[in-house]
């Protein structure tokens, strides 16, 4: 009989221990679910200014070919008729007037 009482006692136990183990289980779940929802929101901010960051760049290029594009357009065409090209020196006097002539 004692013996008995000692197994009981000893299951008894056991059943405890695992029972607050159970209980620690999702607890420790809960932290570590936290912690990793707390890591994927950084994460996400990160990304997000990294992919604004590269649409600003991609929009920079996109002109930058464009504008390259125009003027390869004008040079190979010889469009020259809708600008108007002064030389560096009289581009002061066209504004301001005819100037003394030299």
């Amino acid at each position: 009989m004692r013996e008995e009482r000692e197994v009981a006692e000893s299951k008894c136990k056991d059943a405890e221990q695992e029972k607050n183990q159970l209980k620690k289980e999702p607890e420790e779940l809960r932290a570590t679910f936290d912690a990793q929802q707390k890591e994927l929101e950084v994460l996400r901010a990160g990304f997000a200014v990294e992919k604004k960051e590269l649409e600003e760049d991609y929009h920079k290029q996109v002109n930058d070919m464009f504008f390259f594009g125009y003027q390869c357009c004008i040079r190979k065409n010889d469009i020259t008729h809708d600008i108007p090209s002064y030389p560096f020196d009289e581009d002061d006097a066209t504004i301001s007037g005819p100037g003394p002539r030299r």
